[in-house]
């Protein structure tokens, strides 16, 4: 462990476990076997991450959040809090992953994807559930509450407001189906 990182006594470290600088890791924190956690990152109370996990550098992943085996967080990624990631997750850079959010195993999310949870009335549904082996094109948002079926393709710049069928491809603003599963 580095210098300069701020660890409460409550948090438990698996074996080879490699931290940079200038981190806050909270209470009841619990990190698996091989985690690599960049620099400037804070990670809240209660949050789980599992062994061979990657995360980059000025991350913020907040409560009651759990990350599965043998995924990358990128940079600046944002993690709202009670969110589960599944295994083999790819999360790239400047991601929002909303309170509630569900990422299914084997998901890769581009960079500056957006899982809201929020309706009109600023009232918190929950953010979005996606199946195993979704892809999320780069600037997408997926609006509160929508689920996606297994195997899922969303197209860059897309704007998921409606549930999307397993193993079909959306695009566009909103998005909607251009390809069906064969």
């Amino acid at each position: 462990m580095t210098v300069n990182n701020t660890i409460s006594p409550k948090a438990k470290f698996g074996k080879n476990v490699s931290i940079g600088q200038f981190n806050i890791i909270e209470d009841n924190v619990v990190i698996g076997d091989n985690v690599v956690i960049g620099s400037f990152c804070i990670i809240r109370s209660n949050v789980k991450i599992k062994n061979d996990v990657v995360l980059k550098n000025h991350i913020e992943i907040r409560e009651n959040t759990s990350i599965d085996k043998a995924s990358f967080v990128d940079s600046y990624v944002a993690v709202s809090g009670s969110v589960k990631i599944g295994k083999n997750v790819t999360l790239r850079y400047g991601t929002i992953l909303a309170r509630g959010a569900e990422i299914g195993d084997g998901c890769y999310l581009s960079p500056r994807v957006m899982l809201n949870n929020l309706n009109q009335d600023k009232q918190q549904i929950g953010g979005a559930k996606l199946g195993k082996n979704c892809f999320i094109g780069t600037q997408s948002v997926l609006h509160h509450g929508v689920k996606l079926g297994s195997n899922v393709t969303v197209g860059a710049m897309s704007f998921v407001n409606k549930d999307c069928r397993t193993g079909c491809t959306y695009v566009g603003i909103p998005a909607r189906l251009i390809k069906k599963k064969e």
